[in-house]
């Protein structure tokens, strides 16, 4: 019954990066949160949609990450393609600790094309992680 959980929380999420990667048709209807004070991430016809995840997936808590990581390929490999675009899944560890979820953020949000984070695995990671998340104008969604 966790996997099921488990399974429909990432598929949510990957919906919502969906619905965050549709255009407008050009008619001045929704332009403005198209370009809204965080910005948005065009992405060319063929080119990935690429998500990160934050997971623990080392050390005395790697069990937690690996099902989480697991999971979301599996959501990914359920779901294919989203508008013609693929789903690339960038994974960093983070240690479930203060120095690792700040470490892994960082790699993330050096991504200009990243639209979106699934994790973390231990809240004493996401905290440090949330705000540089918050500042790059990323949305952090976590199970």
């Amino acid at each position: 019954m966790r996997t099921r959980g488990l399974l429909a929380l990432l598929t949510a999420a990957l919906t919502l990066l969906a619905a965050g990667c549709g255009g407008n048709d050009g008619d001045g209807a929704g332009d403005e949160a198209a370009v809204g004070p965080l910005g948005a991430v065009e992405i060319a016809e063929g080119e990935p949609i690429k998500i990160a995840t934050l997971q623990s997936i080392s050390g005395a808590t790697a069990s937690l990450g690996q099902d989480q990581v697991r999971g979301i390929e599996i959501a990914i490999e359920e779901k294919g393609d989203i508008m013609g675009h693929p789903v690339d899944l960038q994974t960093e560890d983070e240690g479930c600790n203060a120095e690792g979820g700040t470490t892994a953020a960082q790699r993330v949000v050096a991504d200009p094309q990243l639209v979106g984070i699934i994790g973390t695995s231990c809240s004493g990671a996401a905290v440090p992680a949330s705000e540089s998340m918050s500042e790059a104008g990323l949305v952090m969604i976590s199970g």
